[in-house]
């Protein structure tokens, strides 16, 4: 039992939406009042005239909060994902609590943008904690944030899955963030999950994308010019330049000794490390002790085929490059990568950070900032842990976690989803697609679904009451009130208002024995047929309302007080 003071009823009222995923897409405008948890679906929004509103206590996106095509040519004025505090809600905070494992804006038709539009893609006020990174990739990316932002890294154990950093690829994008604190954990990276297979097994090389590791930077907050710092520099290479055309990068490297082209490849990287050395042995000595270059295979368009080297430092080596040849005069690097920035702007005003990289900003479109804001992991730790809580309480398996103040917290670790109902007594194998329970008492309807391989449940207009569905749940346009509850994903995608609602909740819980299933059902419990109170984990009947079980309270696990001194 988690022993927060929160039970059941307090917490898991004030929630709307509860599945593996949630989806909101097809040009819907969707207002949400009420907590969200989406597992490792995470949620996604679509589309270039979506509009979400949610006003929340706490929003959870285990797999990220990702927008994807949400641009518009056309419209002005769009937003396509606005978060804030809800009317009268019961946290101490004056921001909702927002933890995803990333937050990512990207699209497949970047061309569609204008420079000219209004549009914004997220305006989020939070206190949010974000696991890997927030992500601008595609052009014309725009987001605003306010509260306080903390990323805490994921707790992989690889250093690319823990980044904790914000990157800014898209072109013309611009982030504002007016924060009463910023931390970053961790640096920025090239990411070499996105470099494209070229699918030539001519070399012997693998091109498999999924293969490939990223390259650390310096900063930690980056932009996706700032990435060419880290190229090698052509003079050390055998090339014409870097990148460099795979026509001549295949004539270079025939002429190098070797059985086989990956032996021809190590041998060219010897000679470069070398080349380097000698040249420079400060930027030589930041290297990793091993795989000093990274060669990646990328093909931009048509048949074009490109190949880059960049250099692999060491997490500490990178940051002491950055200082070095950004921040101590270097002004011709500035100048040679300043117009490579695709940024419109960036402003970042923060109160209280703690950076663990350099944190570099371009302050408009015509003139740049570059500053440094050094520092040791010490800010995090606290951040970390909590997260880590948090991360811990929805996961499938018990495992100890501990306090910011090393006290352990007292509960059974489980998913939401699983922690909330009973699966095992509404879900057969396969699934019989029948109402589970199917009833309406005080003018709240009750629906428990076993649609696992079947289409999803739809929820018509004016519905009130609690959706529980072993599969997926569809919102239809309008208004509904109460709990919806999904294994699978809840799609919105149609205009569409969903709030929680504690009476209607009250009201069920009070009456769970009357929700039950007919005498022929074969979903029974002992011999008899199941009720509500079956269908809810830890149910107890001397008091339905105030102990129906446990349930996270997110402003007690990600609270900011006890991490903002640092």
């Amino acid at each position: 039992m988690y022993n927060n003071g929160s039970t059941l009823s307090d917490e898991f009222k004030r929630y709307c939406l509860i599945s593996s995923e949630l989806d909101i897409n097809s040009n819907c405008e969707v207002n949400i009042k009420g907590n969200i948890w989406a597992g490792d679906g995470g949620i996604k929004i679509k589309d270039g005239l979506t509009k979400c509103k949610v006003e929340c206590d706490s929003m959870y996106a285990g797999g990220g909060l990702n927008l994807t095509d949400c641009y518009n040519k056309t419209s002005t004025g769009v937003t396509n994902f606005k978060m804030s505090m809800l009317a009268g809600s019961k946290s101490d905070s004056l921001y909702p609590y927002l933890a995803a494992k990333k937050i990512v804006v990207d699209s497949s038709n970047p061309a569609s943008n204008d420079t000219d539009n209004n549009n914004k893609n997220l305006d989020v006020s939070a206190a949010c904690i974000v696991g890997d990174d927030l992500v601008l990739e595609s052009p014309y990316s725009t987001a605003s944030f306010t509260g306080t932002y903390s990323g805490v890294g994921s707790g992989a154990t690889s250093f690319g899955n823990s980044r904790s950093s914000i990157i800014l690829n898209g072109k013309y994008s611009s982030l504002d963030m007016q924060l009463e604190a910023l931390l970053l954990a961790g640096q920025a990276c090239v990411n070499g999950s996105l470099i494209n297979n070229i699918g030539d097994t001519d070399l012997g090389v693998n091109f498999d994308s999924k293969s490939l590791n990223d390259i650390v930077t310096g900063e930690s907050i980056s932009v996706r010019g700032n990435q060419a710092a880290y190229l090698i520099p052509v003079e050390y290479l055998p090339f014409s330049g870097n990148p460099v055309l795979i026509d001549e990068y295949n004539t270079v490297i025939y002429n190098y000794d070797g059985s086989s082209n990956n032996e021809r490849l190590t041998n060219l990287k010897n000679e470069i490390v070398s080349n380097i050395s000698a040249a420079k042995p400060d930027v030589a000595a930041h290297l990793a002790d091993t795989n000093k270059i990274a060669t990646y295979f990328y093909k931009p368009y048509g048949t074009t085929q490109l190949v880059y080297f960049y250099y692999n430092f060491s997490e500490a080596g990178a940051k002491l490059y950055f200082q070095e040849n950004y921040m101590n005069g270097a002004t011709d690097m500035i100048n040679q990568f300043a117009s490579l920035i695709p940024v419109k702007s960036i402003n970042i005003n923060s109160v209280v950070y703690n950076v663990m990289g350099n944190f570099v900003t371009r302050a408009d479109s015509v003139s740049q900032e570059v500053r440094a804001a050094t520092g040791d992991a010490g800010g995090a730790d606290n951040a970390r842990r909590r997260y880590n809580n948090l991360k811990a309480f929805f996961s499938t398996s018990t495992s100890a976690v501990t306090n910011a103040d090393g006290s352990a917290y007292d509960y059974n670790s489980a998913s939401a989803l699983n922690y909330l109902i009973k699966w095992e007594n509404i879900q057969k194998s396969p699934a019989e697609s029948t109402n589970v329970i199917d009833s309406t008492i005080d003018g709240y309807r009750v629906l428990v679904v076993d649609n696992k391989d079947f289409s999803a449940v739809e929820v018509p207009n004016g519905f009130c009451g609690i959706v529980i569905a072993t599969g997926d749940v569809k919102v239809a346009t309008g208004n509904a009130k109460g709990l919806f509850v999904a294994q699978g994903k809840v799609t919105l995608s149609v205009n569409a208002n969903i709030e929680a609602d504690t009476t209607i909740i009250n009201a069920i819980l009070r009456n769970a024995d009357s929700y039950e299933a007919p005498e022929t059902t074969t979903y029974k419990v002992d011999g008899e047929p199941i009720t509500l109170k079956d269908v809810f984990a830890n149910y107890n009947e001397s008091s339905a309302v105030e102990e129906v079980g446990s349930f996270v309270s997110m402003e007690k696990m990600i609270g900011y007080a006890n991490w903002r001194k640092n």
